[in-house]
């Protein structure tokens, strides 16, 4: 969607999200990911 909007600032579910906060909440999804894969090494 950022892209779509042609990059700054997009709006989802009536709220505006910015790249950093894009960037932020991928972050989040890839530790929740690597930490899924550890405990499922145990």
């Amino acid at each position: 969607a950022l892209q779509q909007a042609g990059g700054g600032v997009c709006v989802l579910d009536g709220r505006m999200v910015d790249a950093p906060v894009l960037a932020q909440a991928e972050q989040t999804l890839l530790r929740y990911a690597r930490a899924q894969q550890r405990l499922a090494a145990l």
